[in-house]
């Protein structure tokens, strides 16, 4: 995590998450993760956010099915 900072922007959502950049944006247009809307066209995501994917896993909806 990045010390000091309490949002993050999709980007650096995305590296943090080790995600694609499409799929944070995608979460955040289908409510799977909230926002702060700081003003009409900047959008973050809470460091709260983004620590408790970190700790308790991908949404299951989110997760890749393998095949066994």
């Amino acid at each position: 995590m990045m010390p000091g900072k309490n949002l993050y922007t999709f980007s650096e959502t995305s590296t943090i998450l080790g995600l694609s950049l499409t799929t944070i944006r995608r979460w955040a247009a289908s409510g799977k993760i909230p926002t702060v809307h700081m003003s009409r066209r900047t959008v973050r995501v809470s460091r709260e956010v983004v620590e408790s994917i970190v700790k308790d896993g991908l949404p299951l909806s989110e997760r890749r099915q393998t095949s066994d």
